[in-house]
């Protein structure tokens, strides 16, 4: 783990490196149930998973928010473990 964030809505965000094939990934949003708190630096083994966009398209007669599917997906961080240095 290299980076992290959390934004206005309190979802944690990381830019996560893959320490075996060396890659790095921006903006991967983490599940804020599991949540508990990382430092920068930070060692971890993740499970993904995907997630689906949607877009806010307004109200209805009732005043409940309406969202629409966009079609497309997000991997995020579901589960994860901190391996110790």
């Amino acid at each position: 783990m290299i980076c992290l964030k959390v934004d206005q809505w309190g979802r944690p965000w990381a830019v996560l490196y893959n320490i075996k094939c060396g890659v790095s990934r921006d903006d991967i949003e983490i599940n804020k149930r599991c949540y508990k708190g990382l430092n920068k630096g930070d060692i971890i083994r993740a499970i993904f998973g995907d997630k689906q966009i949607k877009k806010f398209m307004g109200k209805d007669d009732k005043g409940k928010n309406i969202y629409k599917n966009t079609g497309k997906t997000r991997r995020w961080i579901t589960k994860y473990e901190r391996i110790e240095k």
